[in-house]
């Protein structure tokens, strides 16, 4: 017996001895495997086309959702470290919800102070949560060392005049998502405000050979108008599977909605945001990405990203959207063809590994 069949023995063992089921053993198994290959692999995957060293990033974000082991692994591990590590940067890990967990608020904070001075990263990338990390200390990286810091805002849409105006200043640079919110950057004096937009971690969400398994699909939490559309489709006699914190059915790892995505379809995507408001979301990305037929909710934003009725299908209102099922799902031709125009777009131009390399060229990284 080698000694990766014996560690992979032991971590199957353990998983199937757990008591408490779940998503559990997602983080779990990740946890596993990362103390039997990190400690040789240093989570660096090496670019040999360059010939200077690696970009070294200083990761600091939840990697578990919404900081919970028991929910599996969250948004910025699948979306954003993932793509990161397979770009090929030395990737420092810190994950500051589960450092805070264990040694306390002042202590982690200490921590991320004493891991910049001691790795010397080149960027500080974050993702923040609520309020963990100590203002000062990121000032403190940000005004008095060599690291660039940088803060991804999630939800500058509403949260903004709460939260992002108090924390960007603490900041060299901040991405949001919203171009609306540039101009409340711009009135608050913060000059290093960079549009972007969520895209498709290519590297994880992925086009699979798989059949065809669901008619309509719908991932995510039934808050807003989102249970009574799908309880009014399901009652006009449309077929629709659903997932997520809130469903029956519970929520699923990334392996099981790529494959999801894969095997729909029709993949529904509304724009509701869950304090109110309508915007851009992540999933249309995520759903071309792996060749799937995204039906969205419209907003005129999308169409700067995707060709509406040619590369994405959307809707307005719950008599379009179950006309346009109904159309579709009669019309497998024509949904396949702008599935993968869709898929063509999406890996041309809304990656996040092009979405880093564009931040990472304005900050004069790369």
């Amino acid at each position: 017996m080698t000694l990766l069949t014996h560690y992979i023995r032991k971590i199957l063992y353990k998983v199937i001895s757990f008591k408490k089921r779940g998503l559990e053993f997602e983080a779990f198994l990740d946890e596993a495997l990362e103390r039997v290959y990190i400690p040789k692999y240093h989570h660096t995957i090496k670019d040999t086309t360059l010939n200077k060293k690696p970009l070294r990033i200083l990761y600091v974000c939840l990697k578990y959702d919404y900081g919970n082991p028991k929910q599996g692994l969250s948004f910025e591990e699948n979306a954003f470290f993932h793509t990161l590590v397979n770009m090929g940067y030395e990737i420092i890990r810190f994950d500051f919800k589960t450092l805070e967990r264990r040694f306390g608020k002042r202590n982690m904070n200490r921590m991320l102070r004493e891991a910049v001075y001691r790795y010397n990263p080149d960027l500080l990338f974050s993702v923040l949560f609520k309020n963990e990390l100590d203002k000062s200390v990121i000032r403190e990286i940000s005004t008095e060392t060599q690291t660039t810091t940088i803060n991804w805002f999630c939800d500058d849409l509403w949260r903004f005049d709460s939260y992002s105006r108090y924390w960007a200043p603490m900041f060299n640079w901040i991405v949001t998502t919203h171009k609306s919110v540039l101009l409340k950057y711009q009135k608050i004096d913060y000059k290093n405000a960079i549009l972007s937009q969520w895209a498709c971690n290519h590297f994880l969400y992925r086009k699979l050979d798989l059949p065809y398994q669901y008619d309509v699909t719908f991932i995510g939490q039934p808050f807003g108008y989102r249970k009574e559309f799908i309880s009014r489709l399901r009652k006009a006699g449309i077929n629709v599977s659903t997932w997520g914190y809130g469903w029956p059915a519970g929520r699923v790892t990334a392996f099981e909605m790529v494959k999801i995505f894969n095997q729909s379809k029709i993949n529904l995507d509304f724009a509701e945001f869950s304090r109110g408001g309508k915007g851009v979301k992540a999933r249309p990305f995520e759903v071309a990405g792996c060749g799937g037929f995204v039906l969205t909710e419209y907003v005129d934003k999308l169409s700067e990203y995707y060709d509406i009725g040619k590369e994405v299908e959307c809707f307005s209102g719950f008599d379009e959207l179950i006309s346009k099922i109904k159309y579709y799902l009669n019309h497998n031709k024509e949904r396949e063809a702008i599935a993968q125009k869709g898929y063509e777009k999406t890996l041309a131009e809304h990656t996040y590994q092009k979405r880093f390399k564009y931040i990472f060229n304005l900050l004069g990284l790369e």
